[in-house]
């Protein structure tokens, strides 16, 4: 685009084209006209035109919507990036969710299996502890069966005994009448309950 440019000539301050005293030209007024001119001539060569503004302003806006563009480009670009990158990590995390999930199941079978076999046992310890005591009691239930079988035939024996020197001494020592009266009263006393002969 033209720009513009500094040109030599008059400024401001320099001397007028007429001289003070008047008198009309001093000679130099030609000289000056004619840098003048140049000058002129130098800005409408250099200056800018509208047509220059319109056409800078066009650049301008091609500028601009060029940079647009590529910031959009970019901007979609660095989207499509974090899209990628969100399911990448979607599928990462999905990946990871199922692996941890299967180990989770894998550890809950390993666990039930593991309770399942401490059940299992408990069971046949306790079944085995059960079997034992039950055995401990029958044998206990055998030997003290053994033991009142045992004492009662003693009882037995010793009630015979009593009975028999009972009727000794009540034969040989007592009378007919007291006999038969100790008789029945050592029947009494050792005849069990309900016995036909605790009645008399």
């Amino acid at each position: 685009m033209p720009t513009v440019q500094n040109f030599s000539g008059p400024w401001p301050g320099t001397p007028p084209v007429d001289p003070p005293r008047g008198g009309g030209d001093d000679g130099g007024m030609e000289s000056r006209l004619r840098t003048l001119e140049a000058d002129v001539a130098v800005i409408r060569a250099t200056a800018a035109t509208k047509h220059d503004l319109a056409e800078f302003g066009k650049e301008w806006r091609a500028e601009m919507a060029s940079l647009r563009a590529e910031l959009a480009a970019f901007r979609a670009a660095v989207q499509a990036g974090i899209a990628a990158l969100r399911s990448e990590m979607q599928a990462e995390i999905a990946v990871l969710r199922s692996e941890m999930q299967a180990e989770i199941a894998v550890l809950r079978s390993e666990m039930q299996a593991e309770i399942a076999a401490l059940r299992s046992d408990m069971q046949a310890e306790i079944a085995a502890l059960r079997a034992d005591m039950q055995a401990q009691m029958a044998v206990l239930r055998v030997e003290l069966h053994r033991e009142l079988n045992q004492q009662t035939w003693k009882l037995f024996g010793v009630c015979a005994l009593l009975i028999g020197a009972t009727f000794f001494v009540a034969r040989n020592v007592m009378p007919p009448a007291d006999f038969m009266a100790a008789a029945r009263a050592a029947a009494v006393s050792t005849a069990a309950p309900g016995h036909p002969a605790s009645h008399p």
